[in-house]
């Protein structure tokens, strides 16, 4: 019946787990395939090996796609306040599906961490590549016949900042703070 049967998947007990275990008791786990997706509900890089930061995997969605919100206009009949700032909401598949197609691209120099340790600037005019590919068997996949970088637009983020980005507030499902803004162009 429905009512004995959990509605959500449980972590194993350790009397029915039987995965090996080292001297100390712990089972051991492999990681076969890692991956970075550095914009937020876009494709994802593929990565032997990577840095951890506090706050993740380095690079693993540190940017997002928003949609800009014009601020709260006062209301009739009050005093006049100043205009509250309407945070931008960050877009998802579920919003644009089309997100999937972006493809991003990080010079290796920054992504393996035996080559860069995060701190020390980024070498010189690296950048984050965003490429949208076409759909497959759409007209325009189809007129290409290709999709190496020379026929996809593309948009390059730099990783050297070189002034601060104007800060931006922005939402996440139920969290709202600051993000930088990348720029029109972005």
């Amino acid at each position: 019946s429905c009512a004995t049967r959990p509605l959500f998947g449980r972590f194993p007990s350790p009397t029915t787990d039987r995965r090996p275990r080292d001297a100390r008791g712990m089972s051991s786990t492999t990681v076969v395939d890692l991956t970075v997706y550095p914009v937020k509900s876009c494709a994802g890089i593929s990565v032997a090996k990577a840095a951890l930061t506090e706050t993740g995997l380095r690079f693993d969605r540190s940017w997002m796609v928003v949609e800009a919100r014009e601020a709260r206009s006062s209301k009739a009949g009050r005093r006049k306040r100043s205009k509250k700032p309407k945070p931008s909401v960050f877009v998802s598949q579920r919003v644009d599906p089309c997100l999937a197609r972006v493809e991003p691209w990080l010079p290796r120099e920054v992504l393996d961490p035996s080559l860069w340790d995060g701190i020390a600037p980024p070498p010189e005019n690296a950048c984050l590549v965003l490429r949208h590919a076409p759909a497959p068997g759409s007209a325009d996949a189809i007129d290409r016949g290709t999709t190496n970088e020379s026929d996809l637009g593309e948009l390059r983020v730099p990783l050297d900042v070189k002034k601060p980005l104007k800060r931006r507030l922005v939402q996440v499902w139920d969290w709202v703070g600051e993000a930088g803004d990348e720029g029109e162009e972005a």
